[in-house]
């Protein structure tokens, strides 16, 4: 079984699905391209570990880091930054689509006092 992580400093805060119904679509994209550059540039730099994982059907886990303890819903995450992270994957190759054939989200890990998000790719 492979696994690969990604590492990288989060460019905002995490978007919850129930802001970013409130948000106008260009202030939602706003907020979200971050994220989508930020998981480019660390699926580059694990270049030389691509083969782990790429083309592989995996499981996905984001651990999306916060200021404050405060308490979340960590699946409110899924639909919006979790998912410009997956397409973002998707679109640089590592998977053909983000079909339940090849990718399966796993609910994030919301943790407090971090500032870095990993994405950790396993083979399922």
């Amino acid at each position: 079984m492979g696994s690969l992580t990604l590492r990288f400093p989060a460019p905002n805060v995490p978007l919850s699905i129930n802001k970013a119904n409130r948000m106008h679509w260009a202030a939602k994209k706003r907020h979200l391209d971050p994220w989508r550059d930020e998981t480019i540039v660390a699926w580059h730099q694990e270049r030389k570990n691509w083969d782990l994982v790429k083309d592989k059907p995996c499981f996905v886990q984001v651990h999306l880091p916060f200021r404050t303890n405060q308490r979340r819903d960590p699946h409110n995450y899924t639909g919006t930054t979790v998912k410009v992270i997956i397409d973002s994957l998707v679109r640089q190759g590592a998977w053909p689509d983000d079909t339940a054939e090849f990718v399966s989200v796993l609910d994030p890990i919301c943790e407090s006092g971090s500032e870095e998000v990993l994405v950790v790719l396993t083979t399922r």
